[in-house]
């Protein structure tokens, strides 16, 4: 089976990524998803 798309791995950071609010070690993205990372935000845009 072949799959698509991104998945977001933290590797050991010491804060800690989240994904729409909710910490993650991993985590499959799905367009609109919001990535904190620190005081920065990412929006996951997906173009068909």
């Amino acid at each position: 089976m072949v799959r698509k798309g991104f998945i977001l791995v933290d590797l050991k950071s010491t804060n800690g990524i989240f994904v729409n609010d909710q910490k993650v070690d991993r985590k499959p993205l799905s367009a609109e998803d919001v990535i904190t990372v620190g005081d920065t935000r990412l929006r996951v845009v997906c173009k068909k």
